[in-house]
């Protein structure tokens, strides 16, 4: 038989790790989770940058009404796709680092200095 001071320490054990890991839930997606990005009217992307743990999918979305594109431009990936209004398209990143892209008909690069609509995924 359990002593209760003992079954009671144990559950207030399981109920702080339940707690923490509420908490640490809340500060970035789950591994495998996806996220949305999406553009605006006033030609940004919304959030401009995001942070999202490894394995996690984001998914760019252009509800605007303008064409958009979303092209890779720094980072260790490749990629390059049409957003007509309505349009979407994802990338799961599996590699820590930052991610720049950007909407080559609403901004301009100079180097590897973006103007205009440009965004950054930061993946942990």
């Amino acid at each position: 038989m359990r002593e209760p001071g003992k079954v009671r320490k144990l559950a207030l054990a399981v109920t702080a790790l339940a707690a923490a890991a509420s908490v640490a839930g809340s500060q970035a997606p789950a591994v495998g989770a996806s996220v949305r990005v999406k553009a605006t009217r006033n030609e940004t992307w919304s959030p401009k940058t995001k942070s999202v743990a490894r394995g996690t999918k984001v998914v760019w979305k252009n509800p605007s009404g303008d064409s958009h594109n979303l092209v890779a431009y720094k980072g260790r990936w490749s990629k390059s796709a049409s957003l007509p209004d309505g349009g979407k398209t994802s990338y799961r990143f599996k590699k820590s680092g930052k991610y720049r892209y950007r909407c080559t008909i609403h901004s301009d690069l100079d180097g590897n200095k973006c103007d205009g609509m440009c965004g950054k995924v930061k993946v942990s």
